[in-house]
């Protein structure tokens, strides 16, 4: 699957967050983290005629009581995501696209949070 390749490839790679997961994680005391969401719009899609080829799209938000720490998690994020051709786990991967870039204030939590999209086709 996927989504579990590519939170693999993010443990191994994207060192700023205390913590990567799908799904909200319980805060500590050291928030910096970093949360990845499957979005439902892959659809099949046809190369030059040729179909079987997928997109998978993605939200990634992190988390962090300062501001610059969650800049600093997103920005390590797109600056290893944006344009990425390689492989995730058995997964080839041609191009990955950032879009949707906006920061947020979560008053409620008393947390920043920077945020992208990601369209990834394999």
């Amino acid at each position: 699957m996927l989504q579990r390749a590519f939170m693999t490839w993010l443990k191994n790679n994207i060192k700023k967050p205390n913590a990567i997961s799908s799904g909200r994680i319980k805060q500590s005391a050291d928030d910096k983290y970093l949360v990845v969401n499957k979005l439902d719009r892959s659809n099949p899609l046809d190369h030059d005629g040729v179909a079987g080829n997928y997109t998978a799209f993605f939200q990634l938000d992190a988390y962090a009581k300062r501001k610059e720490d969650a800049q600093d998690i997103i920005e390590e994020a797109r600056q290893k995501l944006n344009g990425f051709s390689g492989y995730f786990g058995d997964y080839k991967i041609s191009g990955a696209e950032i879009s949707n870039e906006r920061p947020d204030y979560h008053d409620e939590e008393k947390l920043y949070r920077e945020q992208f999209d990601i369209k990834i086709p394999y």
